[in-house]
């Protein structure tokens, strides 16, 4: 588990709502699931549609891509995904 600053925070709110409106059921037609829209969703350590499961591993793929949630968002409002 993660302690985030109120920096980090908004745009994590803003990127789960933009994926799956914050239902941790949420399915798409590709396959991706949870709050995080993991794609697949066995990326997930634990249980995909645990919303604790889900963010930490949105955390971590955001990190590990972009280095930033700040990088994350720039590349999402360029391209319309992270």
């Amino acid at each position: 588990i993660y302690t985030l600053s109120l920096h980090d925070a908004l745009p994590i709110f803003g990127a789960v709502q933009k994926e799956s409106g914050w239902n941790p059921n949420a399915r798409n037609r590709s396959g991706a699931c949870g709050l995080a829209q993991a794609l697949p969703c066995s990326k997930v350590p634990g249980n995909p549609l645990n919303p604790i499961d889900s963010l930490n591993w949105m955390h971590g793929y955001v990190m590990g891509r972009y280095g930033s949630w700040e990088k994350a968002v720039a590349h999402s409002k360029a391209r319309g995904w992270y």
